[in-house]
């Protein structure tokens, strides 16, 4: 941006002080804008397509997770478990979606717990996710502490 700028019969100069401003200003906006949504967590709540089935939403939300880039995939086994308190036609479900077998030295397993609901539009919602992970060194058990 150029520190001169021409108005009608001559210039006009800006001031240190105003560039102090300008600059604070970016600043403070770039301090308060919202972060990337970088996280499951910041993907929530994540709505399905209609006419899907809550496995179906879940893959598609951790479609990312699921595979690597080529669609290589990096672990030896993927389980999906679905409960529901109902046997029939439950408005509510939760998922369970577990890693095993990764091709790393530290993470052994990854575990996402995931609630749906089946909102007024009939499309299934994702409104929380927990990831969980189990270690070859350190925790074994699944713990929501990252492997070292």
């Amino acid at each position: 941006m150029d520190a001169t700028r021409a108005e009608g019969e001559g210039t006009t100069e800006m001031s240190h002080s105003n560039w102090f401003y300008l600059i604070s200003a970016y600043f403070l906006a770039f301090l308060t804008m919202p972060a990337c949504a970088d996280t499951d967590q910041d993907r929530l709540p994540y709505m399905g397509l209609p006419g899907q089935l809550p496995v179906e939403v879940v893959t598609q939300f951790l479609k990312s997770r699921l595979s690597g880039a080529d669609h290589f995939v990096d672990y030896k086994t993927l389980t999906i478990v679905q409960h529901s308190k109902q046997r029939e036609m439950s408005d509510q479900v939760h998922l369970i979606v577990i890693q095993k077998g990764l091709l790393d030295d530290s993470v052994q397993g990854i575990r996402w717990r995931l609630q749906l609901r089946l909102n007024p539009q009939r499309r299934w919602q994702i409104n929380t996710v927990k990831e969980d992970f189990s270690c070859y060194r350190g925790h074994k058990d699944w713990s929501r502490a990252r492997c070292s």
